[in-house]
């Protein structure tokens, strides 16, 4: 079993190849292959079967975890009544600390944590009084070695992120939660590092990530606050998912305010695109819990779902079924940017372009949704603001006669890669005409990181290093201060 984590799923470094072989095997498909039933998944006795050939393979592979050796795994400073297993990335972290710690202990570094080399692991157990399990996520392995430990009657305490917890069992681990546990498992003292003498924190502001500067997300999110105020009044719920566009969720500026139905929530302004999304779920999620409170009989406002072009064509498309057949009276909204912006830019089924770069059929959002039976279809250009906000506000109309559901598209390409693909140059750029601003911070509260406020001065700027062009901040400007650069 591999298992990944955090820390090593965002990390890189260099790699060193071996010899790469050329030549391409031949694929077949064996259809008399010994597995019962064949490939077969469902349909009984297959489930039962299958199961059962899973149980009969683990002792081979437990034999075959047995003999896995260094460097994955191996037993380090075997003299100590101190213990620690150390599982996966969890290891260079117990590495480090028990030298700083000068705590000698016998530590087995562990990369296979199932199903576990046990001969080793018997060695720590009946070597050791005390026993430490140092793992990220859930307890895989502690339970694997309690579960050992009360087979094989072996009388030792165990600690880790389950019972006896010397680590919380929620949240990833660091250097300094792993060095301070270590520390109290093995009774010496520690004092957390101090914080170096620095005014920094006064001196920069709290940051979050923040979108591109002309990202057509922030036109989109923008127009559709715009639609939502004007309706006033009733509590709409905004669902989202993984993408460029989560970071409507994200909350640069967000308060905090009482939950669920207090007076105070119920008056909350949105202040920024940042704060759009009310959840942030797995990918198809804002279609499919808009679809869900609808269901459910939230009707206190209006139930809106967000997805970009791929979660629409990966993920969304029973949800737009669902919509259709069940008359669900829900906005739905698609951010087509023509990319898998979030991940690298790679191709979506709306860019055409295969994941090789070869050019294919474009597939159209507007064309597969009436296909599939979406009547109320609306499409905006989401750096044109009246147009965008005009497009919800005949969506939503739809929805105030019942007729739903309703389908807006924002149709622009991601600003950052037509800048690449040379589809788009950045032919000019905006700056502030200080005489008409009046501070008011509403291009700032759009949130373009081109857009900032001088406080000194008390007059927003425009950074022209990083404005595109794209003109969303002029057309915000309740004062026309926003002005092409001449």
């Amino acid at each position: 079993m591999v298992r990944s984590v955090t820390r090593l799923s965002h990390s890189s470094g260099d790699v060193t190849f071996g010899e790469i072989r050329r030549e391409r095997n031949r694929l077949a498909f064996d259809r008399h292959w010994k597995m019962p039933y064949r490939w077969n998944v469902y349909g009984p006795p297959g489930p039962v079967e299958k199961h059962r050939w899973l149980y009969e393979r683990l002792p081979e592979a437990r034999e075959e975890v047995s003999k896995i050796g260094e460097p994955y795994n191996r037993l380090e400073g075997a003299d100590s009544r101190l213990g620690v297993i150390a599982c996966g990335i969890a290891y260079p972290y117990v590495r480090e600390a028990l030298d700083a710690l000068g705590v000698e202990a016998t530590l087995l570094k562990l990369d296979t944590p199932f199903p576990l080399p046990e001969e080793m692991v018997l060695r720590v157990l009946e070597s050791c009084d005390r026993v430490f399990v140092v793992e990220e996520n859930e307890p895989v392995v502690e339970m694997q070695v309690r579960d050992l430990a009360q087979r094989r009657k072996i009388q030792v305490e165990i600690y880790g992120r389950y019972e006896n917890s010397l680590l919380e069992p929620w949240g990833e681990l660091t250097h300094e939660r792993v060095r301070a546990a270590l520390a109290r498992f093995a009774g010496v003292e520690y004092r957390p590092p101090s914080p170096p003498a620095s005014d920094m924190a006064d001196r920069v502001a709290p940051r979050s990530s923040m979108l591109c500067a002309g990202c057509p997300h922030l036109g989109t999110y923008w127009a559709l606050k715009m639609a939502l105020a004007r309706r006033g009044g009733r509590v709409p719920v905004i669902n989202g998912d993984i993408g460029c566009y989560e970071q409507g969720g994200y909350g640069i500026a967000a308060k905090v305010i009482e939950p669920s139905f207090s007076e105070e929530s119920r008056r909350y302004r949105i202040e920024a695109p940042y704060e759009m999304l009310d959840t942030n779920y797995i990918m198809g999620g804002g279609y499919g819990i808009s679809l869900g409170m609808w269901h459910a009989g939230y009707r206190d406002g209006k139930v809106v779902g967000v997805a970009g072009d791929s979660t629409f064509f990966h993920a969304d498309l029973p949800a737009v079924v669902d919509s259709v057949v069940n008359r669900a009276n829900v906005l739905l909204v698609a951010m087509d940017n023509r990319w898998t912006a979030m991940t690298g830019h790679q191709p979506s089924p709306a860019t055409g372009l295969t994941a090789r770069g070869a050019e294919t059929s474009r597939l159209d959002i507007e064309r597969v949704a009436r296909a599939m039976g979406v009547e109320s279809v609306f499409r905006a250009d989401p750096w044109d603001l009246k147009a965008m906000q005009d497009a919800f506000e005949r969506a939503l109309d739809v929805l105030d006669r019942g007729e739903g559901p309703a389908l807006v598209i924002a149709d622009r390409a991601c600003t950052l890669q037509a800048i690449r693909m040379k589809t788009y140059r950045v032919e000019r750029v905006y700056t502030v005409d200080e005489d008409k601003c009046i501070g008011c911070k509403l291009c700032v509260e759009f949130g373009c990181p081109a857009n900032g406020f001088d406080h000194e001065r008390g007059k927003a700027f425009v950074d022209e290093v990083l404005c595109v062009g794209c003109g969303m901040c002029a057309q915000v400007c309740p004062t026309g201060a926003i002005v092409e650069r001449g």
